[in-house]
């Protein structure tokens, strides 16, 4: 999990969301079986897609590669109908989080919102694994409820340690120019891949001067 920042409401949700929200609250109150669902409008899809990069805003896996993207609603529909079409509630995520998530919420306890919060100051992340800071109620309460410990992230991200592993040491084993031309490659292989919380943790750990050198490639 990485702080993101959230994008621009798409325009067709600033058009409808206040028709679409009393649409949806109207169903619920009357408990009819169909209702309005707008949130998966191919707008609000692509917008929603493009601020998180492709990738789950909770465990940062590139989605489509495995699964079908969901629609998140960061506070529950079933609890909040009145979010239900508000952008700020709304998310990306792939289908394993948001499963896990469910309807869970609370107001003083929740979970982690990237968007929000920043998860550094509530996770330590170390190698494949992800750890609550100690005495941070939000970060162990995140990590069990969405497990984002899972076997399949575990393995997941270890792949992409290893990967970015070999990145270092050719690295390392260069010299000018070539060398800042690959750091700078590595930092982009980085934030346009998968677990990039993991990554910078990895890299921090290898004294990898990521800033510095990325500049320096890219000058």
């Amino acid at each position: 999990m990485i702080s993101l920042e959230k994008g621009r409401a798409p325009s067709i949700l600033e058009l409808k969301g206040a028709a679409w929200t009393r649409a949806y609250v109207d169903a619920v109150n009357s408990a009819l079986p169909s209702r309005p669902e707008r949130w998966r409008h191919r707008e609000i899809i692509e917008a929603l897609r493009e601020e998180a990069g492709a990738r789950c805003i909770y465990c940062e896996a590139a989605i489509e590669d495995v699964s079908y993207p969901h629609v998140d609603h960061i506070a529950p529909k079933s609890l909040f109908p009145e979010r239900a079409h508000q952008w700020e509630n709304l998310a990306w995520a792939c289908e394993r989080c948001n499963k896990a998530k469910g309807d869970f919420y609370s107001e003083n306890v929740g979970l982690l919102n990237p968007f929000e919060d920043d998860p550094l100051e509530h996770l330590n992340f170390v190698g494949g694994m992800v750890f609550p800071r100690i005495g941070r109620q939000r970060g162990k309460i995140t990590t069990l409820k969405l497990r984002l410990n899972r076997s399949g992230l575990l393995k997941s991200r270890a792949r992409r340690l290893d990967e970015l592993q070999t990145l270092v040491e050719q690295w390392s084993a260069a010299e000018e120019p070539l060398k800042g031309v690959l750091a700078f490659a590595i930092q982009e292989d980085v934030e346009d891949g998968e677990f990039r919380q993991s990554c910078r943790a990895f890299l921090s750990r290898v004294d990898f001067p990521l800033d510095e050198l990325a500049e320096r490639g890219g000058s």
